[in-house]
C-alpha cells in the first residue's frame, strides 16, 4: 500500500440528498478498494447505491496500514482515532444523531 491508499474515499454520492452514510473499513493486511473487488474485477459497493438498493447513501471506503505479517508501526489507536476525525470532519452521522435526538 502507499500513501495514497490511505484515508477516507467518497465512492459513490446521490445527486439529491444523502439519508445514509456507508464506510467500508478493510480489515487485517487488506486494502480500501482491492478488499471489495470481485474476481470479475467488479467493485461491488458501487452495486449499493444502484436504485433498487441505497439510492441515497454515499458510499466511502476507509485504507489504513493494516500490515500484520511484518507488524504495523501504527497503534490499533491511531487508527481508531483517524477514522473517527474522517468521519466527524465529513459529516458522517451527523444526520442519524439528528433524527435520534428527535426521539
Amino acid at each position: 500500500m502507499n500513501e495514497g491508499d490511505f484515508g477516507l474515499a467518497l465512492i459513490s454520492e446521490p445527486d439529491t440528498n444523502h439519508s445514509a452514510d456507508l464506510v467500508f473499513v478493510h480489515g487485517l493486511d487488506g486494502h480500501r478498494s482491492r478488499s471489495w473487488t470481485n474476481k470479475q474485477d467488479e467493485f461491488w459497493p458501487l452495486w449499493i447505491s444502484q436504485p433498487s438498493s441505497l439510492p441515497k447513501a454515499r458510499i466511502w471506503t476507509y485504507g489504513y496500514n493494516a500490515k500484520s505479517i511484518l507488524g504495523s508501526q501504527d497503534d490499533l489507536t491511531l487508527h481508531a482515532t483517524t477514522l473517527l476525525k474522517a468521519l466527524l470532519d465529513n459529516g458522517i452521522g451527523r444526520k442519524v444523531r439528528g433524527l435520534a435526538a428527535m426521539n
